[in-house]
């Protein structure tokens, strides 16, 4: 971490040194009917592979949770279509693979008791996050069908790198059939140096799909989910919506997860030789501020979900 506002910002909850977290739904929100939970595992400090991508932060609790129950952007569409018109959902930077892989166990169309309707999920990291991120999906798939691939992805300093546009020919060759692409980041914007390699991974991804040169035309759409106590969020906004990029910014909501809370609790079996685990609460629909939402509103477990779009 590079601040005390960072550090801060990794945890809300005591829960880095778990190395399992069971993520549990309110059982009053109606409008997701899938019950099962997300279970995930991270590295505690202890472990030879610890890093900030090995640990289950807010930010993306709160981007997962906006995916479940927005009521009012073309995210609801999208996940109410899920049975005629699916989409892939790329992640990236998922770390341990809370949205991601919590997508694939729950984003169903509302109402919907089939369970094997679910988006096409691609969870991208740096290779050293390959490991956990592959184990949390297999962790999650034993009960479904459908797709959940974790893949190597590094952000380049390059609107068309060659290292980028060989991963973006893999997914029409996936999926020739599928025409809509929801890419996801959450928590992704933290480190200034990153800034750059981060947009110009997202525009290409847009020029590739959307623009009147593609082979396989998709309709794009990108999500962020960003801490809000974040010191470089406004040169992060300045550089996306500067001459170089020229991204549209639009922000979606405010989620509030400072409130929530998690309690141990003891399991039989757990990885890395512990048996103590937390139950995590993900945030609800009433944590959720869609109709104002605003950058105005700071603080240790606000996040702001916005959308970039060309």
């Amino acid at each position: 971490m590079t601040s005390d506002d960072e550090e801060d910002a990794v945890v809300l909850w005591n829960r880095e040194e778990s190395p399992q977290l069971v993520i549990v739904k309110d059982p009053t929100e109606t409008s997701v009917n899938c019950n099962e939970n997300l279970t995930l595992h991270q590295y505690p400090s202890s472990h030879s592979s610890w890093g900030i991508n090995s640990q289950v932060w807010d930010g993306g609790l709160a981007t997962l949770s906006y995916l479940l129950y927005s009521q009012h952007s073309f995210v609801r569409q999208w996940r109410n279509t899920l049975d005629d018109d699916p989409f892939i959902l790329l992640d990236l930077g998922s770390g341990t693979g809370v949205v991601g892989v919590g997508a694939y166990v729950w984003l169903v169309p509302d109402g919907n008791m089939n369970v094997d309707t679910r988006p096409h999920v691609i969870v991208t990291d740096i290779p050293d996050a390959l490991p956990l991120l592959t184990e949390n999906c297999y962790l999650n798939q034993s009960n479904h069908h459908g797709y959940c691939e974790a893949m190597e992805l590094e952000w380049k300093e390059d609107t068309e790198s060659p290292h980028i546009y060989r991963f973006l020919e893999t997914i029409p060759q996936k999926f020739p059939d599928i025409h809509r692409l929801l890419i996801v980041g959450s928590d992704v914007i933290y480190r200034p140096y990153l800034f750059r390699p981060l947009l110009c991974s997202i525009h290409q991804m847009f020029n590739y799909f959307s623009s009147s040169k593609a082979v396989h035309r998709m309709d794009v759409r990108c999500i962020i989910g960003a801490q809000s106590i974040r010191t470089h969020l406004n040169q992060f906004y300045d550089i996306a919506q500067g001459p170089e990029f020229g991204f549209k910014l639009r922000f979606l909501a405010t989620m509030n997860t400072e409130s929530l809370c998690a309690t141990a609790n003891t399991r039989n079996e757990v990885a890395y030789d512990t048996n103590i685990s937390y139950t995590v609460y993900l945030p609800t629909s009433k944590n959720m501020n869609e109709m104002n939402a605003s950058t105005t509103l700071v603080g240790k477990g606000i996040v702001h979900i916005l959308e970039l779009s060309l």
